[in-house]
């Protein structure tokens, strides 16, 4: 295992263990709040993937479909509470998606040529 693996498996393990405690501790200090569990859900799946991405040895897949949970997630927050959150503009949109693109044809040439 390489130290990008290393890097990857402490940042998985540590989001798993910080929402578990994030919640533990809203369900302990504040029970009368309403908790978001969708999006406490997302960032679990995002540590989980980034641990699968290091026992199997495909990280830069898991990578992408990472970053597209965290686009899923900002159309969530910005529809959910339109006031904290502004909604994506068309450019920003765009700008992620060629962001996609660009690392996924890059890492297409890596693996497969």
């Amino acid at each position: 295992m390489g130290i990008i693996d290393t890097i990857f498996l402490i940042i998985g393990i540590f989001l798993i263990i910080t929402i578990t405690l994030i919640i533990v501790y809203c369900k302990l200090k504040l029970p009368e709040k309403e908790l978001n569990y969708i999006s406490y859900l997302i960032t679990y799946l995002m540590g989980i993937l980034l641990i699968i991405g290091v026992i199997t040895g495909s990280i830069w897949f898991i990578l992408l479909f990472v970053l597209l949970l965290a686009f899923l997630d900002r159309i969530y927050r910005s529809k959910k509470y339109p006031e904290k959150y502004k909604p994506m503009s068309i450019w920003e949109k765009l700008g992620f998606v060629w962001v996609i693109l660009l690392i996924s044809t890059i890492l297409y040439i890596a693996f497969f040529h």
